[in-house]
């Protein structure tokens, strides 16, 4: 995979931010607990800070570190 593709946004459904920190945000796929850094989520995210939920846009190296189910974005900005 090229350097390229490691960079671009993916899309993880269904996710539940449940709490944060100053650096990360704490959220729940698929009954699955994962920090995830607040520098790496997309500003088109629906999850961002705790209480939020539905999709999580963030680069698919983090979503592959984290083994998150992800799909390709739609469209990002």
């Amino acid at each position: 995979m090229s350097k390229t593709e490691r960079y671009k946004m993916v899309e993880v459904d269904d996710c539940v931010c449940s709490t944060a920190t100053a650096k990360a945000i704490l959220v729940v796929c698929e009954g699955e607990e994962v920090w995830v850094p607040t520098s790496q989520i997309h500003d088109d995210s629906e999850v961002y800070k705790p209480g939020t939920e539905g999709t999580l846009v963030i680069p698919r190296w983090v979503a592959e570190m984290k083994e998150l189910p992800y799909r390709e974005t739609r469209s990002v900005r």
